[in-house]
């Protein structure tokens, strides 16, 4: 009676280890192409929770703050004092030169608050997908996405 042996030849693991390796390689673009949006998302809800304490500051100090992107990697929030200094990073960046004012009577971007609405890019080197902060004149923070490239948020028009 021939006696059967337990457990895998040496062919079926490495039969295994190629198939693991083939899915490793389809894999591994897509989760780095997932991890950049979230890192975009993470970047755009910043900036937008960051332009909200903006318009607050404005109003509770009754002084005109101002978000300003001081490059394509940082952006700085100011009034009578520097409230908040932010750099980005892992390959995030947004439109460079963009200042957002908010004056302490409303919150609007303009003492008549009819300004025409201001937007911030931003975008990461892992996507081509990108997402946009737009305020209006009355201080509404609202994220788009331009040309519909990010699935879950509404198109800029």
């Amino acid at each position: 009676m021939a006696r059967r042996a337990n457990g895998f030849t040496l062919v079926e693991l490495m039969i295994t280890v190629v198939v693991l390796a083939v899915l490793a390689l389809v894999a591994i673009p897509t989760f780095q192409e997932v991890l950049a949006k979230r890192r975009l998302e993470g970047v755009a809800n910043e900036l937008s929770a960051d332009l909200q304490y903006a318009r607050t500051q404005a109003v509770a100090d009754n002084t005109t703050v101002t978000l300003t992107t001081t490059s394509t990697t940082s952006y700085t929030i100011t009034g009578n004092q520097t409230y908040k200094t932010v750099t980005l990073g892992q390959g995030s960046t947004v439109t460079n030169g963009v200042t957002i004012a908010f004056l302490p009577l409303r919150g609007c971007t303009n003492a008549t608050c009819s300004a025409p609405d201001v937007s911030i890019d931003i975008a990461n080197s892992g996507t081509t997908s990108t997402l946009q902060v737009r305020v209006n004149n009355m201080g509404r923070v609202q994220l788009c996405t331009p040309g519909g490239s990010f699935g879950g948020y509404s198109t800029c028009s």
